[in-house]
């Protein structure tokens, strides 16, 4: 009997992490969007992230419901109330704003309502992390989100048009390269281990399979990003270990094999042909010019955004707006003040003050840099809040943080 219980036992949690790893790879790595327009989702992605974690809240409550404990079940969401506080103020404010006559009600008010759809997603996520070995079970989650990824990318190269556009660089399930790249980038910050000494090749292999993403991309906010991830990483490491000369050399070794590892693919990708003539790979391996014509249509997107500031500074021109423009903001600050004015700006940056001050008091490395690398890239992408891969990656971290936090640790070993 007993056995058998065990045995029982055993399957439903090899049952819990298989479906816990398809969720947060179906979602990091966008693929629900080509799934989505192939017709292989249900309901469209958004919806169909909704649906695949509420079981995670569910068994939240229903243990807190044994345990005869509210707080116990609801403990994602009262231990983390700052920074989603700070997101439910954006989501009140792009609803609030919907109401302004140019807001852009169009496609079944999808525009209107994805901020509020996306903090009931991060929201959820937080409900995901559970049982003594998540963080783990969320590494090898993460390692095969960029191996999914790079294999995309390598599929679009060889199949142009599979996922991005025909004439566009390949970009592998997001569709869009930048975006690949700044997906790429926040996995790699969330995974990443910042403490001395302690794993080095899991670092290493999540350093090079992000670059591989980069180099394979050509995104210049992404090499950007990319960048200032290794700075980030590197700062956190010496810091935390008094510079010590030991540590500085672990550190410049490390960074060496992923300067040199990028070079080799570079290298290997433009000898062997596995990529187009055409690309900017291609172009800046064989000293050829390498803007395919894309800074002089952001310059204009930012020039255009910065006109509609101008005529409405105070209140915006109304949820979604952006949306009808020629080009969009490729900009997350410039497209929140453009749709919802100076408080959609403030309330934006109201969030990402209030969850890195969050991270930093838990002294929580993974969270700080997954929203630094994320405030520089929404100078770069409008669709941050729009797409899963943050949101879920915010919820997910939020929740790790607090369960490894000191203050917390005799409360989280209960939940858990």
């Amino acid at each position: 009997m007993f056995r058998s219980m065990r045995l029982l036992s055993k399957l439903f949690a090899s049952i819990g992490t298989i479906y816990t790893i398809a969720v947060i790879l179906l979602f990091a790595t966008v693929a629900d969007q080509p799934l989505g327009r192939l017709g292989y989702l249900p309901i469209n992605p958004t919806l169909c992230a909704l649906s695949l974690l509420s079981p995670f809240a569910l068994r939240s409550i229903a243990r807190g419901l044994i345990l005869r404990s509210p707080d116990l079940a609801l403990a994602p969401l009262l231990k983390n109330g700052l920074p989603f506080a700070g997101f439910f103020l954006i989501a009140i404010t792009s609803l609030a704003f919907s109401a302004l006559p140019t807001a852009h009600w169009m496609e079944g008010g999808k525009w209107i309502f994805l901020i509020s759809y996306g903090f009931c997603i991060s929201t959820l996520a937080a409900f995901v992390p559970s049982g003594l070995h998540f963080q783990r079970l969320f590494v090898t989650a993460a390692i095969m989100t960029l191996g999914l990824l790079l294999w995309s990318m390598i599929y679009d190269i060889n199949y142009p048009g599979a996922f991005a556009e025909l004439d566009a660089r390949a970009a592998g399930f997001p569709g869009n390269a930048n975006f690949t790249a700044l997906v790429a980038v926040m996995v790699c910050a969330s995974a990443l281990n910042y403490s001395h000494g302690k794993a080095l090749a899991r670092n290493i292999v999540l350093f090079v399979a992000t670059g591989a993403i980069v180099v394979t991309s050509m995104s210049r906010s992404g090499a950007l990003n990319f960048v200032f991830l290794i700075g980030v990483f590197s700062y956190v490491r010496l810091a935390a270990n008094g510079w010590r000369p030991r540590e500085v050399v672990n550190v410049f070794a490390t960074g060496s094999v992923i300067v040199l590892s990028c070079f080799a693919i570079a290298m290997i990708a433009s000898s062997t042909g596995a990529i187009s003539k055409q690309s900017r790979l291609y172009r800046l391996m064989n000293r050829q010019q390498v803007d395919d014509g894309s800074a002089a249509s952001r310059l204009f997107a930012v020039k255009e955004s910065l006109r509609l500031i101008d005529e409405s500074p105070v209140l915006g021109h109304g949820t979604g707006f952006s949306r009808t423009m020629a080009e969009l903001p490729h900009n997350l600050y410039l497209q929140q003040w453009v749709n919802n004015g100076i408080f959609g700006l403030v309330s934006l940056g109201l969030f990402l003050l209030a969850s890195l001050y969050t991270f930093t008091e838990r002294r929580y490395p993974p969270g700080q840099a997954l929203i630094l690398v994320t405030i520089l890239g929404g100078a770069f992408s409008h669709n941050i809040l729009d797409q899963r891969p943050f949101l879920i990656l915010f919820g997910i971290l939020l929740e790790l943080s607090r369960q490894t936090s000191p203050a917390m640790a005799r409360y989280a070993s209960v939940a858990l």
